[in-house]
C-alpha cells in the first residue's frame, strides 16, 4: 500500500467535513463554548479528525490551536496547512517547546509541501496564558497530546491556569490490558500513551 496517497485521500475527507463548518456556523448558538485545541497533530491520523470534527461544530468557538510533542513547529505547520486549506487562518497557531521523540511524522509531507512561507510559531504557554487572561472562566482546554504544554502552564503560572473554565484531557484507560493487541502474551495494564510521555506533566 502506498502510504502518500491514501493520506491524501484522508485529507481531502477532513477537508470537505471542514468545509462544512461556514454553513453550519449560520445556524449556530447566540453562546458558543470558547475551546483551545492542544495537539500532537502529525503522525496518527485521529488529532486531524478531531480538530476537524471541533471546527465543523458549531457549539465551539475555536480561540486557537496548540502543538506538542516532538517537533512541534512542523506539528504546527501540519495544523496551519489544514486550516488554510478550508479558509480557516485566522485561527490562532502556537507551537510549545520542542521534546525529544521518535515518532515519525508521517504527515511531514503535507506540511512540507504548503505553499506558505516557512515561519516560527509563537510560544503555546504564552498563547494560552494570553488567552485565559482575556477569558477568565470560559474556555475549555481540550489537550489531546501528552501534556507537556499543561504542565508548563501550570508550573509559570498556576493562578491563571486555575482561570481556566475546565481541562477535557485524553489521557488514561478504562480497562486493563491497554495496548494489548493481541501479538505478544497477556500482561497486564499498561500506561496510556499521553500520560505515559510525560509523567511529570501529568503529575501536576
Amino acid at each position: 500500500m502506498r502510504v502518500e496517497p491514501l493520506l491524501r485521500y484522508v485529507f481531502l475527507f477532513l477537508f470537505a467535513l471542514l468545509l462544512t463548518s461556514a454553513l453550519l456556523a449560520q445556524t449556530a448558538p447566540v453562546s458558543r463554548q470558547k475551546i483551545i485545541i492542544d495537539t500532537d497533530i502529525g503522525d496518527d491520523i485521529d488529532d486531524a479528525f478531531a480538530l476537524a470534527l471541533a471546527l465543523s461544530s458549531p457549539e465551539f468557538e475555536m480561540l486557537g490551536v496548540t502543538t506538542a510533542w516532538g517537533d512541534t513547529q512542523l506539528r504546527a505547520r501540519v495544523a496551519e496547512r489544514m486550516l488554510s486549506d478550508t479558509g480557516m487562518d485566522n485561527i490562532p497557531i502556537a507551537a510549545g517547546a520542542s521534546t525529544e521523540s521518535k515518532l515519525v511524522l508521517d504527515h511531514a509531507p503535507f506540511a512540507r509541501s504548503f505553499w506558505k512561507p516557512i515561519r516560527h510559531y509563537a510560544p503555546a504557554v504564552d498563547f494560552m496564558l494570553d488567552e485565559i487572561r482575556k477569558y477568565p472562566h470560559e474556555i475549555t482546554l481540550l489537550a489531546i497530546a501528552p501534556l507537556k504544554n499543561v504542565g508548563d502552564l501550570i508550573g509559570r503560572d498556576p493562578n491563571t491556569f486555575g482561570k481556566l473554565k475546565r481541562v477535557v484531557m485524553m489521557g488514561g484507560s478504562i480497562r486493563r490490558g491497554y495496548n494489548d493487541l493481541g501479538y505478544t502474551s497477556a500482561h497486564g495494564p499498561d500506561p496510556e500513551y499521553n500520560i505515559a510521555s510525560d509523567t511529570e506533566s501529568a503529575r501536576r
